[in-house]
């Protein structure tokens, strides 16, 4: 519990702030693998990456569809998540100079098949 208002604090106050550095948006998305991987907290999660995604950020949009998409911390809605494949892909190309983002091209092509 004290991990998802931790996340929530974190979201506020990053909104507070008006656009998210690179570097904030990649400390979010780290709090929000931290949340999932080791507290088991897929709520806590889902709330980093859609912050991150909100500040337009491709990876962070990538990872809101993907847990839309198999309900990680949300409920599954795999039409929106489908939807937001498909704005996103182009996105997450130009993207490619984030490391992180490097990380998530490869499953695109498995990708563009399932909205296809």
């Amino acid at each position: 519990m004290k991990r998802i208002i931790f996340a929530i604090g974190i979201a506020l106050m990053l909104v507070g702030c008006g656009n998210m550095s690179p570097e904030q948006a990649e400390a979010l998305m780290k709090e929000g693998d931290s949340l999932l991987i080791k507290a088991k907290d897929s709520t806590g999660a889902y709330i980093c990456y859609k912050e991150v995604a909100d500040e337009g950020y491709a990876v962070g949009k990538y990872l809101e569809a993907y847990c839309l998409l198999y309900g990680i911390g949300v409920e599954k809605d795999s039409a929106t998540a489908q939807k937001l494949f498909k704005k996103n892909i182009e996105l997450l190309k130009r993207d490619s100079v984030n490391v992180r983002a490097c990380r998530y091209l490869g499953p695109v092509g498995g990708i563009k098949k399932l909205i296809n």
